[in-house]
């Protein structure tokens, strides 16, 4: 049984801001960060508990720091507790995460298993023995969005890649999904399959 995350996001939402480089004693990876992280805008805690049965797919189809910005001001960060704001979010790192379970997701398409990159932000999950029984707990939102990844895996979930050539993003179609979709369908949205339609009756 998986307990509920409780969740909070930044209410004046969240920025980019460059890392600045920290000499460090030791040659690690954590010591040599160099790039951008998401940090918060100094608002007040918004606590709340993410619905997050379908979440995953969204965090799959992140592959731009815009993108990821956008999903952070809307969900909040990915690793950090209300404790740890102030450290904020790498974006290399947090990219990364989306890629792989990009891969995941994808080999939920119909594709081969896949090979996992070596991964930066490092999910985990907690085992609670409680009087409901033993239940598992994920301390942030990027493990509990693995832990839905997975069980959606092991349970069959059907997934589909958006046929118009300008979006490919993953979708989630048959009875379960949500909006609910057919089981046989090619795109993600009404639109882009109005907007494919007419992209081959252009073409000569």
């Amino acid at each position: 049984m998986e307990s509920p995350l409780n969740w909070q996001r930044d209410s004046n939402g969240y920025r980019v801001q460059p890392i600045r480089p920290v000499a460090s004693a030791s040659n690690t990876i954590l010591g040599n960060l160099t790039g951008f992280r998401i940090v918060p805008g100094g608002g007040r805690a918004i606590v709340y508990r993410p619905r997050l049965d379908r979440l995953f797919v969204q965090f799959a189809n992140v592959s731009t720091m815009t993108e990821l910005l956008k999903f952070v001001n809307r969900y909040g960060l990915l690793t950090r507790t209300w404790d740890e704001r102030h450290r904020g979010e790498n974006v290399e790192l947090a990219l990364d995460s989306a890629q792989n379970m990009k891969r995941l997701v994808d080999s939920l398409t119909g594709g081969s298993i896949p090979k996992l990159s070596e991964p930066g932000v490092v999910a985990r999950l907690e085992v609670v023995l409680s009087t409901n029984g033993l239940q598992f707990r994920a301390p942030n939102l990027l493990s509990a969005l693995w832990l839905h990844a997975g069980t959606a895996a092991a349970g069959g979930s059907q997934l589909r890649q958006c046929a118009y050539p300008a979006c490919r993003k993953v979708f989630e179609v048959g009875p379960n999904s949500r909006p609910r979709r057919r089981g046989d369908a090619k795109y993600c949205c009404h639109q882009h399959q109005e907007r494919h339609k007419s992209l081959k009756r252009s073409l000569p």
